[in-house]
């Protein structure tokens, strides 16, 4: 017997339902449920919300990695954000999203920069392993403090504390994904998704801090963004990939469409085993590009900022990528290739 989940508003076709009235939707216990009830059965989620509402940083990251779909009620209809189309009901909204009908895109801030960052550390998968000191890391050269809290869900109701953090992600295994919020100054979101791994235990933060006001030193932003991934490889025994970018928001962490918007990287982090990979001598390739060596003295990590007179971000971050992974990275626009990598990511 099948039993329905309580925020389940209807199915149609291979996709679940579920609308919230809410101006702000949050990654409440109900969503975060409502979205592992639906890939069990192997529905495709899908959020309707009201035509103004907003959504937090850890609710449009579970959209993404549960492949949902975020619609909007428009009249009697449901407006697709991917295309600005306008069905008639959910089960008309086609999987793959349609040319773009003219409509303009729902409004969205820039009065603030944000630091969009993920990155990802791997530990022996061990009843001694504690967690969290890559989140400590981040939160420290993103923000200057710890963070205030965390949880299983918003609202994060638990003081940061790293021994808790481990106990949960050891109990949720083979996969944990975890809320961590708050500074003392500038809001900060993000999901701690910790995977166990034939090489151990692959933990990974991904969020997005403001990071002032418009008008913001950008090369100061870039040299925050280096510090962070430096701390992280000089901190952390095997980083694994690290990026840290900058976008456009608001003065709260509060999305209006499923995407944080246009990105300009910032500065990449490159591990010991992705060196090993490409066959690359950091210390060789860092010296040639700028960038500087950090970590373990037998087997260092890269970091990179990618600001250089006369060439974009990304077409600089392109261009490193291509000479460091060689024929194995995608070519540029295709799967795989750096824009794919980098939106991935952050």
């Amino acid at each position: 017997m099948t039993t329905d989940h309580p925020l389940l508003d209807g199915v149609t076709g291979d996709c679940a339902w579920t609308e919230s009235l809410a101006g702000t939707v949050y990654f409440g216990e109900g969503l975060r449920s409502f979205l592992a009830w639906s890939a069990r059965r192997g529905l495709r989620p899908v959020l309707v919300t009201r035509p103004d509402a907003e959504v937090t940083y850890p609710v449009l990251n579970r959209l993404w990695a549960s492949g949902a779909l975020w619609l909007r009620r428009a009249g009697d209809g449901f407006l697709d954000l991917r295309s600005g189309a306008v069905y008639e009901s959910v089960g008309a909204v086609p999987q793959r999203a349609e040319e773009a009908s003219g409509l303009e895109a729902p409004p969205m801030e820039n009065s603030h920069i944000w630091s969009l960052f993920s990155v990802g550390v791997r530990h022996p998968a061990t009843e001694v392993t504690r967690l969290g000191a890559v989140v400590e890391v981040v939160w420290e050269a993103l923000t200057g403090t710890l963070p205030a809290a965390w949880g299983w869900h918003e609202p994060c109701l638990v003081g940061w504390d790293r021994d808790g953090y481990t106990d949960s992600a050891r109990l949720l295994m083979p996969k944990a994904e975890l809320v961590v919020s708050g500074a003392e100054r500038w809001p900060i979101q993000a999901i701690g998704t910790v995977l166990r791994t034939a090489q151990g235990l692959e933990e990974t933060i991904a969020g997005v801090a403001v990071a002032g006001p418009d008008g913001l030193d950008m090369a100061g932003l870039e040299a925050r963004a280096v510090r962070c991934l430096a701390d992280v490889a000089a901190q952390i025994p095997v980083p694994v990939f690290g990026v840290v970018a900058a976008g456009r928001g608001g003065s709260a962490v509060r999305l209006r469409y499923p995407s944080l918007g246009p990105v300009a990287p910032l500065a990449v982090l490159a591990g010991p085993d992705l060196a090993e990979m490409a066959g690359q001598d950091v210390r060789g390739f860092a010296a040639g590009h700028g960038g500087i060596v950090a970590g373990r003295g037998w087997a260092p990590s890269m970091v990179i900022g990618l600001s250089e007179a006369g060439v974009g971000v990304w077409d600089r971050l392109r261009m490193l990528a291509s000479e460091f992974l060689g024929p194995q990275f995608g070519p540029v626009g295709e799967p795989g290739g750096v824009e794919g990598m980098v939106a991935d990511a952050v």
